[in-house]
């Protein structure tokens, strides 16, 4: 009778005895696994220090970059993969080679002819997005997204079709900076004098908001001459357009074009 409880009890504990090691295998595995997940998220690892944009007058945008590799996995370089919601052609690389633990820096130009394209110079006070790619040793790819707004000294920038040759009258037209506005600076380039002149200023949405009389005087702007008016109205930073309507004594009309940026920051 004793032989037969102990063969009935003999399966029961080798059961235990299972479930046992099968706790154990599985709690070995578990805090294994843990362990790997959590080298593998320190090993590649980036973090963005400073992002910095510079509008200035006079020649490109800069956009300067500095990164700290907290990881244990060197970064191959930092790559510039988009710019104010364009994608560039190719890669355009900011920042170098980062070991571990350290930190790095680098700046790319931007703008018409340089590096990273732009239809125009940037403006300050603008919040531009950024899309960096961060590459590994290991081949891993990080994307970072971000914004960054532009600094820069105030500065007033144009183009456009801003001559009318061949007629009557005939003027070439600039801008530059003003307080609170900019300065319309118009030449007779023509044969007879200018009569009346009159710049209209219109935002981006293409609405009229502001006018300013030129007044050339009783005698008009003789050829070779040039005259200047100062586009005032607290004009925030921003893209306006400025046509300029010009009338000889005759009362031919031109009506020329300008392209404006005005930009004001601080901080450079």
């Amino acid at each position: 009778m004793a032989a037969g409880r102990r063969r009935a009890v003999a399966p029961i504990i080798a059961t235990v005895i299972l479930i046992a090691i099968t706790l154990a295998a599985g709690v070995t595995l578990y805090s294994y696994a843990r362990q790997v997940m959590a080298q593998s998220s320190v090993a590649q690892a980036v973090y963005v220090q400073d992002v910095d944009l510079l509008a200035q007058s006079g020649g490109p945008g800069v956009l300067t970059v500095t990164v700290r590799n907290p990881g244990t996995v060197s970064i191959s370089e930092v790559d510039l993969m988009m710019f104010d919601g364009a994608e560039l052609q190719s890669p355009v690389k900011v920042v170098g080679a980062v070991a571990p633990g350290q930190s790095a820096g680098g700046a790319v130009d931007i703008g018409p002819g340089y590096p990273v394209q732009a239809p125009g110079p940037l403006i300050a006070g603008v919040t531009y997005p950024v899309e960096l790619q961060v590459v590994y040793v290991t081949g891993v790819v990080q994307t970072i997204s971000l914004e960054v707004v532009a600094t820069g000294s105030d500065y007033v920038w144009a183009s456009g079709p801003a001559a009318v040759q061949g007629g009557a009258p005939s003027i070439e037209a600039s801008v530059g900076p003003a307080s609170n506005g900019f300065t319309v600076n118009v030449e007779n380039i023509g044969r007879s004098n200018l009569k009346t002149l009159t710049a209209y200023v219109y935002n981006a949405s293409g609405s009229l908001i502001l006018t300013s009389v030129m007044a050339p005087g009783n005698g008009g702007v003789p050829p070779g001459q040039t005259i200047s008016d100062v586009v005032t109205g607290a004009l925030g930073p921003g893209q306006y357009t400025v046509k300029l309507v010009v009338q000889n004594p005759s009362n031919h009309t031109v009506v020329a074009a300008l392209h404006v940026v005005v930009a004001k920051g601080g901080g450079h």
